[in-house]
């Protein structure tokens, strides 16, 4: 049942398929995976074509153009401009009862997806094509256009602050490796900026931590954190639900406490940085996997920023027998 307000359609009832010709003056507009329809001379390759601009499309500012082999994998563009494109393409044009923003956030969605694959005919999916026929009979159900419109500029406020944020998280993550690659330098970077900067010092990991150190005595209720492998996860989260007496595990385990580093010494949890900073034990004390390293910060470097190393692909790279710069 539908809601109040909401009406079923097929694809056909909602746009036409716009035909007319290019002409010259218009920029030539491709179909992106990515980003919808662009400039053609934007996409860095070469696109050379011998049609003249009336053997193209012609496409208006609220269109949709797709292409015909690619529509099922979300190859369509909505245009914000005139312009025109190939003749592969198909160019719907929307009617008075569809935003066409609306529609486009529509196509995006799992279900539409499905039925855009399912309509596209093909002997293998490399050579599925969706033609106007069969897009215009796939059902669809849409509000008022009142509400059609409120939906989508919503729906696009959304997208713009994902990829604002997408692009913060680029950046932090740019900012990492930087960081990353100065704490982890090679011989030769570092000879090409150790004269760069007097703040920074090259040092050895054995110098700001004790490896598999001594085992911590027995709390007066003997109740230890117990970490298994799977306890630890690559993203350094730690399971801290698993409570045994210090007797049962004392013997052949490892130990550690509050503030103690882990490295798995095992592929491929090493290569994935599977580790942590330990905190939030049971009495401060654990016991955990023979496959774990444990390693102690002497107080000399932050334990957070060592963990950070630690867990990083430039440090499972180098395994442990480079040396590290820090502060």
């Amino acid at each position: 049942m539908l809601n109040d307000g909401w009406r079923e359609y097929r694809l056909g009832d909602l746009f036409d398929n716009r035909k007319e010709r290019g002409r010259a003056g218009l920029p030539t507009l491709s179909v992106t995976m990515k980003d919808g329809l662009v400039d053609r001379d934007d996409l860095g390759r070469k696109q050379d074509s011998a049609l003249s601009p009336a053997e193209h499309l012609l496409v208006k500012p609220g269109d949709i153009a797709y292409n015909t082999m690619r529509m099922w994998q979300g190859a369509f563009g909505l245009s914000d401009r005139e312009g025109m494109v190939s003749p592969a393409y198909v160019v719907l044009k929307p009617r008075a009862n569809i935003d066409p923003a609306f529609l486009a956030q529509l196509l995006r969605t799992p279900r539409m997806r499905h039925l855009l694959w399912a309509y596209s005919y093909g002997l293998t999916e490399d050579r599925l094509r969706l033609y106007f026929d069969d897009f215009a009979a796939i059902p669809v159900a849409t509000p008022r256009l009142e509400a059609q419109q409120r939906m989508a500029a919503g729906m696009t406020l959304w997208d713009e602050s994902a990829q604002v944020l997408e692009k913060l998280a680029a950046n932090a993550r740019a900012e990492k490796r930087a960081l990353l690659h100065r704490l982890l330098p090679t011989p030769t970077h570092h000879a090409s900026t150790s004269k760069q900067s007097k703040d920074w010092q090259l040092i050895r990991l054995g110098d700001v931590v004790d490896l598999n150190p001594r085992r911590p005595e027995i709390p007066d209720d003997g109740r230890v954190t117990f970490l298994p492998m799977e306890a630890v996860s690559e993203q350094g989260r730690v399971d801290t639900s698993r409570v045994r007496q210090y007797h049962e595990v004392c013997i052949g385990h490892p130990s550690f406490r509050d503030g103690d580093l882990l490295v798995a010494k095992i592929t491929p949890c090493f290569e994935n940085g599977k580790g942590a900073l330990l905190a939030n034990l049971t009495n401060g004390v654990g016991f955990g996997s023979t496959e774990f390293h444990v390693l102690r910060p002497k107080g000399m470097i932050e334990p957070r920023l060592i963990a950070q190393v630690l867990g990083s692909p430039p440090f499972s790279r180098t395994l442990t027998r480079r040396p590290i710069k820090a502060m």
